[in-house]
């Protein structure tokens, strides 16, 4: 898997090519997402559009990737799914907790315009 990532105001948009899958693409992605919430920035778009499929594996590290975000007043927003990874989202119920939209342009467009205050309790909100 590869993912190139880009900048749109203050928004992290990220494109990962390839399968999410354990020991193929989970690694990748969580090797590219940690160290840019590490550094404050806390408002990613994932472009899934490059992503075939994913396991449980790919879909823990977009769990943890939104749940570690919202946790400093950010969030993770999905662009692009297709038709399997969407099915794998859905029967999951993932789609209930995170936003998914059908262009980069709308997911970025939907986060506040001002950060939200990062989480001091033990409860992570999911929709926001």
């Amino acid at each position: 898997m590869t993912i190139t990532e880009r900048q749109q105001g203050d928004v992290t948009i990220l494109t990962p090519e390839g399968r999410m899958l354990h020991a193929d693409g989970d690694e990748p992605f969580r090797n590219a997402v940690r160290p840019l919430l590490e550094g404050g920035r806390v408002r990613l778009v994932v472009d899934m559009e490059g992503v075939p499929f994913i396991d449980s594996s790919g879909i823990g590290e977009i769990v943890r990737a939104c749940v570690t975000a919202r946790k400093k007043g950010g969030d993770v927003k999905l662009a692009q799914l297709r038709h399997r990874v969407h099915e794998a989202l859905e029967i999951t119920k993932l789609l209930t907790v995170i936003d998914a939209f059908e262009t980069v342009e709308e997911a970025v467009q939907h986060f506040p315009k001002e950060p939200l205050p990062a989480e001091t309790g033990a409860t992570i909100p999911f929709k926001r």
